[in-house]
């Protein structure tokens, strides 16, 4: 016994070692960002297109019928897709798709016109759990009104959590890296890769079609974010040959200084954006719901232009999670704001 013990112990302690020596990131303060060996690594073997929203862990674009769309990226499309992904299940069945309308009517207030920002979605998902779609009878509605009641109801979704959620700042070319490693192996040897979540609004004049006779032609594009950042929207992809023509030169470049700060960086770049999914449905736009948003956007200071604080959310799945301990309450009271456990 004492000999298995030991024996299964080194295997352990093994697959930890090799674990973090494909990790290629560290986290400091929430914050992921490339060890100089990751930087070295994804400069060189990072492809130049990556499109998450083909696989199989990828559910159907949602179409949103009320201010849902933190939920509809934090929760639907991100915590779907990493579940599936790591269980290696299709997000085709809509059983798997995780809910909308819980996470919605938790934050909004009661009032049921406006909703939480995803960190809340992944704080409660992180502490509570969330519910599948098909367990809430208020994403069957789609009614703001409707709270899940019954232990056993919670308990299920006791078990659907995350390990946490990071971010990952994006105003330079190491952050930009980042996040297409992030997407392209989750920076770790993991592939497909993950998904990001960001909010923005599209600036006066920043809502474009991809150019005729260059990549992805005719896709709808953001070109410059306003200074109202209301709309989450969720990074399924890149594709470094997208391009738009800022200065109107007839030429796409990523090496003229475009803002005369003679600083040559991303903010000069008119090659390269993001996939996003909306959250109007399949039909937004002709593309299946889908859009690009130029690299340069995200480096861009807000709200000049830049999406909010400059950074996106990713998050990491839990799985197979058993709750240690929980209590069965009945608690009244006539203003649920006020409520303090």
């Amino acid at each position: 016994m004492k000999a298995f013990f030991i024996s299964a112990l080194v295997l352990m302690m093994f697959a930890g070692v090799q674990a973090q020596q494909n990790q290629r990131y560290e986290i400091v303060n929430k914050k992921i960002k490339l060890l100089p060996e990751g930087k070295e690594f994804y400069e060189k073997n990072l492809p130049a297109v990556v499109d998450n929203s083909t696989e199989m862990y990828f559910p159907p674009v949602y179409s949103q019928t009320h201010f849902v769309c933190n939920q509809v990226s934090s929760s639907y499309y991100m915590m779907t897709y990493e579940t599936c992904r790591v269980k290696n299940l299709s997000a085709y069945n809509q059983n798997r798709w995780f809910s909308v309308y819980v996470p919605w009517n938790w934050f909004h207030g009661g009032n049921g016109w406006y909703g939480g920002h995803v960190t809340g979605v992944f704080n409660l998902a992180k502490s509570c759990g969330m519910p599948l779609m098909y367990q809430s009878q208020a994403d069957i509605d789609r009614d703001s009104s409707i709270w899940i009641t019954g232990y056993d109801n919670y308990y299920d979704f006791m078990h659907n959590r995350i390990k946490d959620y990071y971010y990952i700042d994006v105003k330079d070319e190491d952050g930009l890296m980042a996040l297409k490693a992030w997407v392209y192996d989750h920076a770790r040897d993991e592939r497909p890769g993950g998904l990001a979540t960001f909010m923005t609004n599209i600036g006066w004049g920043g809502d474009n079609h991809l150019p005729a006779g260059t990549p992805e032609e005719g896709f709808y594009v953001i070109t410059l974010c306003g200074d109202n950042p209301l709309h989450s929207r969720t990074v399924v992809g890149y594709n470094d040959d997208v391009c738009w023509d800022y200065n109107g030169d007839g030429q796409y470049t990523n090496n003229i200084d475009l803002n005369g700060d003679d600083i040559i960086d991303v903010r000069d770049w008119e090659k390269g954006g993001f996939k996003l999914s909306e959250s109007y449905g399949p039909d937004w736009q002709g593309h299946g719901g889908f859009m690009y948003i130029m690299y340069k956007c995200l480096a861009d200071e807000f709200p000049y232009g830049g999406i909010l604080n400059n950074e996106m959310a990713v998050i990491e799945p839990m799985i197979d999670y058993e709750p240690l301990l929980t209590a069965k309450v009945n608690l009244n009271h006539e203003c649920r704001g006020n409520i303090k456990i």
